[in-house]
């Protein structure tokens, strides 16, 4: 008897729980109802509930996917050949405003000159350096191998990190249709330098914390060349803006040898840092440098 007694007991004591627990709003751990039907894999059932639907309605990526003329979203859904919002690209500052692709034709000599901007390198932040690379576009070359009318497209400080050895890289890449012996100018300006006195400092290529070129794989040895000048700036050269002193720009000249096929062209910022712009080939050999999107880019 004093067994059934507990039993009944026990029984009234888990059904007054339950009880309290209703009481005090707290609900059963029961799923919602199954309001909306979706078939990602098209086997017209809802991958939820398995109801059956009829007709399917395509998932698309919100990444965009382009070539060289357009770009378009592509399918997610068990249709990955279907595509949506397909159209030309339209470029500003060779940037296309709706995929963000940078115009792929590749670069044409002008009057002799090929002209590879650093952006359109492909450029390397090693993880730790936390300096982005952004290109600002138009900015004026006040330095003393700029041209009349010129601008630079830099990408800002480009170095190591707090003084460290880790540095930055851009990398050119261009074919030759063949071998041969070509002058490169990489343009380039220093990052030394000390706001309020409005001075910049020369950096002396081959010096501890320098940057470093090389060249299908060779250090180039740029011993008694040097990235800028000392100088110190007037308030009407810089107009306001100390960023200007960053603007002066000179040329470095690399005597190197062309293979045919493949040329690689290394610049390694050191702890130093430098603002690059481009690099420079006059040469009758015909060159192929296909632009890459492989920064953000501003302006």
């Amino acid at each position: 008897m004093k067994k059934v007694l507990a039993l009944l007991l026990a029984g009234a004591m888990v059904i007054g729980a339950g009880a309290f627990a209703c009481a005090c709003g707290e609900t059963p751990d029961v799923e919602p109802e199954h309001t909306t039907h979706y078939d990602v894999d098209a086997d017209g059932q809802c991958d939820k509930c398995k109801a059956e639907m009829t007709g399917h309605t395509h998932i698309f990526s919100k990444k965009w996917e382009f070539d060289a003329d357009s770009h378009w979203h592509k399918a997610t859904c068990a249709h990955g050949d279907q595509i949506s919002d397909k159209g030309a690209h339209t470029f500003e500052n060779d940037v296309c405003t709706v995929c963000k692709m940078l115009d792929a034709k590749p670069v044409a000599p002008v009057n002799g000159v090929y002209t590879f901007e650093a952006e359109n390198a492909v450029l390397q932040d090693p993880e730790g350096v936390g300096h982005a690379m952004v290109v600002e576009v138009d900015r004026g070359d006040i330095g003393p191998s700029a041209v009349e009318g010129a601008s630079v497209t830099d990408i800002g400080y480009f170095g190591g990190n707090n003084g460290t050895n880790v540095g930055q890289t851009i990398t050119w890449k261009f074919t030759a249709k063949t071998a041969g012996k070509v002058t490169i100018k990489l343009h380039a300006s220093s990052a030394v330098g000390e706001w309020a006195g409005k001075t910049i400092t020369a950096i002396e290529m081959g010096e501890e914390g320098a940057p470093t070129v090389s060249f299908n794989g060779t250090d180039v040895d740029l011993t008694g060349q040097k990235i800028g000048e000392d100088k110190t700036f007037t308030d009407e050269e810089l107009g306001g803006d100390n960023n200007k002193m960053y603007w002066y720009f000179t040329d470095l000249e690399i005597e190197v040898d062309l293979v045919a096929g493949e040329n690689t062209l290394v610049l390694t910022s050191g702890t130093l840092g430098c603002n690059p712009d481009k690099i420079t080939i006059e040469t009758d050999i015909e060159l192929t440098f296909v632009k890459t999107n492989n920064n953000d880019r501003i302006g």
